[in-house]
């Protein structure tokens, strides 16, 4: 799902980095000059919740938009979601990828 997500998204113009967990997408992130304007994480991992990811993202730059995935029926989301957090439910189609991301960036330029 994360290979097919980072092709769709390379295809359609954006720069992507790529984390097979939390602790590798914040390893990742720490060593960019660069904003991250759009972090796309699923709510559930091992380590560190997709929650938590995007708090630590939050920290080095406030501004970032956060899109959380998820494809456990129990979830949860509404409550756990911090404000200007987006969600997609899994499995999705492109289009509903293109749609939320396009959704999330939108909501950004008008912040």
């Amino acid at each position: 799902m994360r290979g097919i997500c980072r092709s769709y998204l390379e295809e359609t113009g954006f720069h992507v980095i790529e984390a097979e967990n939390g602790l590798e997408a914040l390893l990742a992130a720490a060593q960019r000059q660069q904003a991250i304007d759009l972090l796309i994480t699923d709510l559930t991992m091992p380590q560190i919740s997709g929650v938590e990811l995007a708090q630590a993202f939050g920290k080095m730059w406030p501004d970032v938009k956060v899109l959380y995935m998820s494809g456990s029926p129990g979830e949860q989301v509404g409550c756990r979601l911090p404000l200007g957090g987006a969600f997609l439910k899994k499995p999705f189609a492109q289009a509903a990828l293109a749609e939320a991301v396009s959704r999330v960036l939108a909501d950004k330029r008008k912040a």
